[in-house]
């Protein structure tokens, strides 16, 4: 096996990427060595082009290594609770969310490009968080509320304000007057908005581990109200993430990639899925089980996502099937990202050491 380690020219400019105390925000990776946010300053002398899964990122602070895997999932358990709302937030590798406003006349369109500091994300998901007649007091505001999805929104009865994804790097916001309208009304071409809005960006440099991309789709299916094929994806996440968990535990306890995939498969003679690893694999890494250990209830919990996954997935006399709601969907999914938090949690991977990178 292969002994991993930073060459001396690489490590020295590995050192000096950490700057002047200057940030620009942390992306969606953490070290779990120093628990570190790797800074939007910083990401670009990672290489993300360079980035795959089965390799590790050398921490800019500390000079340890992470993988893809559990930089995400480090960044996700550091918040102190494994149950929470993950719906809506960056899962992809070196994904972050910007929260940003600009002012947009009634009845225009205004372009707004990303900001240079983002060089390499793209835009992924928009949605608005607030709006108001521009130097009104806030007493005397319009009334607020989000239209028919996330990136729209109305101002009064009469505005409909909308932030879209116009490229990779651009967007637009749209302000649009009710026609038929009444003209006494308190908004009139021309008059100034200011929008805030919620921006998740992700890097598309980036090579992403499996289950990431199945959240990602999953994401994207609930946002574009296709529920029922969201489900499935949920499912397939927590499989291929449980798995990964238990091959990279065995890369930093000192074995190669190929010997990693060897002994995870010895577990259940090669019966390798998420039993496994939530039975077998967590009681012989820390003496508890996700099925039965603390977080019991919550792998309970995931049964709804399987059982209402098989019954998409094996519908063959079913005359049509009935659509979810949004809200249960999205229940499912912070009830998955929530498992795979747990189990990362209960890997106990501060106490291991990863030494290969082969």
């Amino acid at each position: 096996m292969q002994e991993w380690f930073i060459p001396e020219k690489e490590q020295q400019a590995v050192m000096n990427t950490r700057t002047s105390g200057i940030s620009g925000g942390g992306v969606n990776l953490t070290c779990r060595h120093c628990d570190s946010m790797i800074d939007i300053l910083d990401f670009p002398d990672l290489q993300p082009n360079s980035m795959a899964p089965d390799q590790f990122v050398i921490c800019p602070y500390c000079q340890s290594g992470f993988t893809l895997d559990t930089g995400v999932l480090q960044t996700l358990h550091r918040t102190g609770s494994v149950e929470g709302n993950y719906f809506n937030i960056p899962l992809t590798p070196g994904g972050r969310q910007i929260d940003d406003f600009n002012g947009v006349n009634v009845g225009e369109t205004r372009p707004v490009p990303m900001h240079k500091i983002h060089e390499g994300c793209e835009y992924t998901s928009l949605f608005i968080t607030g709006a108001s007649r521009k130097g009104v007091n806030e007493e005397n505001w319009l009334p607020f509320e989000i239209a028919d999805s996330q990136n729209q929104a109305r101002l009064g009865d009469n505005l409909l304000i909308t932030v879209v994804r116009t490229g990779p790097t651009n967007l637009a916001i749209n302000s649009t007057l009710r026609e038929g309208r009444d003209g006494q009304g308190p908004l009139s071409f021309g008059d100034e908005i200011d929008v805030s809005y919620r921006a998740t960006v992700s890097h598309r440099e980036v090579t992403n581990p499996t289950w990431v991309d199945l959240l990602v789709d999953a994401q994207h299916a609930i946002q574009e109200d296709n529920l029922l094929a969201a489900i499935p994806l949920l499912r397939s996440a927590v499989d291929n993430c449980l798995i990964r968990q238990m091959i990279i535990y065995y890369r930093w306890e000192g074995h190669d990639l190929d010997s990693a995939i060897d002994e995870a498969n010895d577990l259940e003679n090669g019966h390798l899925n998420r039993y496994t690893i939530a039975k077998h694999g967590l009681e012989e890494v820390s003496n508890t089980r996700l099925t039965s250990g603390p977080y019991a209830q919550l792998w309970d919990d995931f049964d709804d996502v399987v059982q209402q996954r098989d019954s998409i997935i094996h519908c063959e006399t079913d005359p049509y099937l009935e659509e979810p709601e949004e809200a249960d969907v999205i229940r499912l999914f912070n009830t998955t990202v929530a498992v795979l938090v747990a189990a990362y949690d209960l890997f106990e991977f501060s106490g291991a050491v990863e030494t290969h990178n082969g």
